[in-house]
Formats: C-alpha cells, sequence, structure tokens
C-alpha cells in the first residue's frame, strides 16, 4: 500500500501537520505581572508613609524617610521592573559578538575527511555525516510515479532508524545555479555536427543559466549522526546502503560533504561571506573550558603494602612531573614508582636530620642522671649513700665536654644508607 493511502484526513480532505514548537510565536509583554504588583507596591508605599507621617513630624523627618524610600524603589525599579541584571548580561555578551560570525553556533570538534566524504565529530560525542540528495525532475513521469517517490523515502528513513541513527533532514534553498543537471545540459551544445543547430542550442542554454542565476532551488541535505563513537568506520557505508533506496524515486543522484563544503554550509546557512573553522573551534574549545570542572582531588595514596600518604602541593608537582616524562617518551613507566618519589619513607633526600635521636643522646650524655629518692630515715648508712650519689653527680658534670664529643662522632659515623625520621 502507497503511503498516501496511509494518511489520516479529515472530513474535508486535510491532514494534521504538526507544528514545531520553537516555530511558534508566542506574545511576549515587557510589563509583566510581576513588574506591575512590583510598581504597585512602590508607588503604596509612597502613600502609606504619606499619611503615617502627617502628624507630628517635622521636616527631617520626612527628608529621611522618603530618602530611604527613594533608594529601595530605586533598586526594586533597576532590578524587577527594568531588569537591569539581564539586560546588562546581554549587553557583554553583544560586546563579545561585535562580528557576525558562525562561530557562537560551532559544535564541531574535528573534521576528517575520507575519499567518500566528511566525518564530524561534535563535543558531545557525536559523529555524523551530511548527505546532499540531487533531485530529479517529475516531468513526463507517470501518475504512479508520485507513489514511487513516496515509498522510497519512507524506505530510507526506516532503513537509518533500523541500523539506530539519527537523522536531521534540512531544506535549503539555494541558487538554482548550483544544479548539477546544467553541467550535464552544457554537454549538449558541441555534440551537433551543424553549427547552426549548435548556435540556437547554445542560445537556448544561454538563457536557461540566465534564468537559473536568479532563481532559488530547494536543496536537500540529510544530517546523519549516532552517539555510538564504534561506528566511525562504518558510517559512510551504512548511508550508501541507506541512500540507495532513495533512488527509485524523484532523486538522481547523492553525495557526501567534505570539510570545505560544510563551512560553505554554514556560510549559506547564516548568510555570512567569511567563515574561520579554526577560530571557531578554538572559540569552542575556550567556551567548553570554562564549564569543565575539576572531577576529583587527589589529596591521599594508599599503597599496595597498606601503607598511606597525605598529597600536598609538592608531591603533586612530582605526580605531574612523572605523567609528563611518560607522556612525552622520556621515561618509562616501568622504571618509574610512585611510592619511591612521594612517600616520605622512600625519599631520603628530602628529609632533614634526626633531631629527637639526637636530643635524647644529648640528654644522657649531659649527666641528666635521675635523682635517688632520699627516705626520711635516722640510718646513718642512708645518709653517706646520699652524699656518695651527690659526689657521683658533680663527677659526671665535670666530664660534660668528652662525652659531648664522643657523641658528636657517632652523629658523624653514621652510615648515609640510615634513615633519620623526622
Amino acid at each position: 500500500m502507497a503511503n498516501t493511502n496511509r494518511r489520516l484526513l479529515d472530513k474535508n480532505g486535510y491532514q494534521f501537520m504538526p507544528m514545531n514548537v520553537q516555530g511558534s510565536y508566542i506574545e511576549t509583554r515587557f510589563m509583566t505581572s510581576k513588574k506591575w504588583i512590583t510598581l504597585a507596591c512602590i508607588l503604596g508605599s509612597a502613600i502609606f508613609l504619606w499619611f503615617l507621617l502627617l502628624d507630628n513630624t517635622s521636616i527631617l523627618g520626612y527628608l529621611l524617610v522618603y530618602s530611604i524610600w527613594l533608594v529601595v524603589s530605586v533598586q526594586l525599579t533597576r532590578y524587577i521592573i527594568f531588569e537591569e541584571k539581564f539586560y546588562y548580561r546581554m549587553y557583554l555578551k553583544m560586546q563579545e559578538s561585535q562580528v557576525t560570525t558562525p562561530a557562537e553556533f560551532w559544535n564541531i570538534s574535528s573534521i576528517d575527511n575520507t575519499p567518500e566524504g566528511a566525518i564530524m565529530t561534535f563535543t558531545d560525542a557525536r559523529i555524523g555525516v551530511i548527505l546532499r540528495l540531487d533531485r530529479d525532475t517529475v516531468t513526463g513521469k507517470a501518475e504512479e510515479f508520485k507513489e514511487c517517490h513516496y515509498d522510497a523515502i519512507s524506505e530510507f528513513y526506516r532503513e537509518l532508524i533500523t541500523m539506530k541513527y539519527s537523522f536531521v533532514q534540512m531544506n535549503l534553498m539555494e541558487l538554482a545555479e548550483n544544479d548539477p543537471r546544467l553541467k550535464e545540459l552544457s554537454k549538449v551544445v558541441t555534440m551537433d555536427s551543424n553549427k547552426n543547430v549548435c548556435n540556437i542550442i547554445e542560445e537556448q542554454f544561454g538563457y536557461i543559466k540566465n534564468i537559473t542565476r536568479r532563481t532559488l532551488y530547494e536543496s536537500d541535505y540529510i544530517l546523519v549522526y549516532t552517539h555510538d563513537m564504534s561506528k566511525f568506520d562504518m558510517i559512510l557505508s551504512d548511508v550508501i546502503d541507506c541512500a540507495y533506496k532513495l533512488l527509485d524515486g524523484a532523486y538522481i543522484g547523492y553525495g557526501f560533504l567534505d570539510q570545505k563544503d560544510i563551512i560553505n554550509l554554514v556560510k549559506e546557512k547564516h548568510s555570512v561571506t567569511y567563515f574561520d573553522a579554526t577560530e571557531a573551534t578554538m572559540i569552542m574549545s575556550k567556551n567548553i573550558g570554562v564549564n569543565i570542572k575539576i572531577p576529583f582531588t587527589l589529596s591521599e595514596i594508599v599503597f599496595t603494602d597498606g601503607k598511606s600518604q597525605k598529597i600536598g602541593k609538592k608531591e603533586l608537582y612530582k605526580i605531574n612531573k612523572i605523567t609528563s616524562d611518560i607522556l612525552n617518551g622520556t621515561e618509562s613507566s616501568d622504571n618509574l614508582s610512585i611510592k619511591k618519589a612521594v612517600y616520605i619513607e622512600e625519599n631520603k633526600k628530602d628529609l632533614g636530620v634526626n633531631f629527637n635521636s639526637i636530643s635524647e643522646g644529648f640528654g644522657s650524655s649531659q649527666g641528666r642522671v635521675p635523682r635517688q629518692p632520699v627516705r626520711n630515715n635516722k640510718n646513718v648508712n642512708n645518709t653517706r649513700r646520699t652524699n656518695n650519689n651527690m659526689n657521683r653527680q658533680s663527677i659526671n658534670r665535670q666530664n660534660i665536654p668528652n662525652q659531648n664529643n664522643r657523641q658528636r662522632l657517632n652523629i658523624d659515623n653514621h652510615s648515609d644508607d640510615e634513615y633519620l625520621d623526622l
């Protein structure tokens, strides 16, 4: 059954066509309900303050109250009624885009040219191609050809959906001189051996070209895209298989746009004569980079042996240096160790001297001998022991310099391979 027989028509023979929401017209007014309420509150507060201050109020009181009322009213008028923040933001955007350019709408991160056409990669991880269709004439065709044309378009879209591709059909008005049939027609001018016939055909062909230069022609472009990045090498062949269905209708050929054609299409769509795709890509990357947030912050590393290390600015710099060396190829990941770079016990050069162990050595060498407890006993022997201990302490204090020298020798004799803990 043909497509025209599947249409749902009303009693008058009309078909319901859903309208695009973006193309609908919505009447918007500057003075909304919110603004009218704000304006009424400002005027009502002025009248209320007048009656409130009417009795027993000096001129200075009037000036003070109405000065405060004026400041508040000005702020409400600026930010609610006149929407100063919104229009100022729009003004800044207009200042940034003083030169008209389609770069604000450019969303293509890269274009890869192939012998068949160009494959576009969008910033939201989509890939797509643009298919251009060359229309055929319907002059001299049978009445049933209309049904075949509709069936061919239906089969084309069905194949795209079956292969899980999405599409956007674009009908653009272009100059008719881009019609490929004119090139084929120009070959007929020199085919006849009779010069008079060739002159007549040439004049007739020139008249057709003059008409086409002043005529707009509707061209069909179809953007086919998908979110599946694995179809990057298959998208062109898949679309070609689907495009064969269209040749059964009123189309004589098809083709894919390359990078140059895509740029020209953008210029034609936005009605500009100059467009720099490289500059547009840089602007797009800059705008996207502002909105990108750091996914995580590295604060601590837990190693496989159970030990952990807090990551500060110094440790993070070392990690970034190792990453840069690996990406640049100057170092191999097999020869590097994150633990040796950032873990304190593995990194000896960043450590100082173990002052705790030294202080313990100095403390013992300085004769800090704990006092012997003296009991309150009347025994003479205990008193003699106490005197002997005091004599020994005085002797130890006299030997302090020699012990300090010994301690220094012990410190100097420490091996370089020994780790001194902070």
